[in-house]
């Protein structure tokens, strides 16, 4: 029942995260999508996917994230991509997606600090 129940509070708040970026309340739904990796409130087989979800708040000419909101998210990559696949999780997502996320995330990171 507990695992049903975190399942469906991940689906609500990531409902909520598009319902927050489809207004362009940015800040609001950056700030949800990270609390969703880093609470583990997401299932780590969907972090790939969050990630992804943050690379155009990333790209955003205002900053969005915060650059403790930057390392949250870049250290959430790097435990994604750095781990072994956990029970019943499948590493093709992960193996496919990883490096291209990676890039993205440093390319922006680095252009946003120049």
């Amino acid at each position: 029942a507990m695992m049903l129940s975190d399942r469906l509070t991940f689906l609500g708040k990531y409902r909520e995260f598009h319902r927050m970026y489809g207004e362009k309340r940015f800040a609001d739904a950056a700030s949800l999508l990270l609390s969703l990796m880093t609470s583990r409130i997401a299932p780590r087989s969907f972090w790939m996917t969050l990630l992804t979800d943050a690379l155009p708040l990333l790209e955003q000419k205002q900053v969005i994230f915060s650059a403790e909101q930057t390392y949250e998210l870049m250290r959430c990559l790097e435990d994604l991509t750095s781990r072994r696949p956990v029970h019943g999780e499948s590493d093709t997502e992960q193996l496919q997606y990883g490096p291209l996320v990676l890039l993205s995330f440093t390319s922006i990171i680095c252009w946003k600090l120049l």
